[in-house]
């Protein structure tokens, strides 16, 4: 009966994703509703295999989730090729070395206390996420590597492709932020639900950029310093 009801939500969730994007390109259409229903169905699927285990294997997840997100990267390129998008819809436009830094500064900086608020009022990083946090010499280099990756790949797919086709799509910047970010933090659900709900916030702030200069660039540094600082520097003051 769950599973029915599961099934039944997804294909619903799916036919307003379809409805919403009925404005873009057929494989635009296709890629938007793998990226807005298909992907974070298959995500809450992992993150429940994840606290199955009691040790997670740290350094395999690091690697397989960089060659995950650079295939997933490679997929949206694809289809925006193939859907019509060009480089400038996709955020790939120059802007100033003042402007990518004071942007980038501030999203990081935003970010940053935005997650020590809401340990401050209580929320705390779920099991998975402290096991996933490295330990060894080895592991904080893959980390590292796996944080400049996301923040290259999802930004890419999340503010540059998915934000892009919705904005097309819905006229609408605020609805397409915030649609966008809720399929970013979505999956992130192996965070818990606290962690995804804080992803999706993040995932706004990241937008800010994006549609105050039209350039992708400043919300991908933002988002390597955000998981460089907050996974290697700070880690210990967020699960002690």
């Amino acid at each position: 009966m769950r599973r029915a009801a599961i099934a039944l939500g997804l294909l619903a969730a799916g036919a307003i994703a379809w409805t919403i994007l009925a404005s873009v390109s057929i494989v635009a259409r296709l890629w938007g509703v793998a990226l807005l229903v298909a992907l974070p169905a298959w995500t809450a699927f992992e993150a429940r295999q994840f606290r199955d285990v009691g040790m997670l294997p740290r350094l395999p997840i690091y690697i397989s989730s960089s060659v995950a997100l650079a295939v997933l990267a490679v997929l949206t390129a694809a289809a925006a090729a193939l859907g019509g998008f060009s480089t400038a819809d996709l955020g790939f436009v120059p802007v100033s070395p003042g402007a990518l830094l004071a942007w980038a500064a501030a999203v990081t900086v935003a970010g940053i206390a935005f997650v020590f608020v809401c340990r401050a009022l209580g929320v705390r990083e779920s099991a998975t996420l402290e096991q996933l946090l490295p330990r060894t010499g080895v592991e904080r280099r893959a980390f590292a590597g796996v944080s400049v990756v996301a923040g290259i790949t999802e930004e890419f797919i999340y503010r540059g492709f998915l934000l892009s086709s919705l904005l097309a799509a819905l006229g609408s910047p605020a609805a397409a932020a915030l649609i966008a970010a809720a399929a970013f933090g979505v999956v992130h659900g192996y965070q818990a639900h606290q962690g995804a709900a804080r992803a999706a916030v993040l995932g706004m702030m990241l937008t800010a950029p994006v549609l105050a200069t039209g350039s992708l660039f400043p919300s991908m540094v933002a988002h390597m310093a955000l998981d460089l600082i907050l996974g290697l520097i700070l880690a210990d003051r967020l699960i002690d």
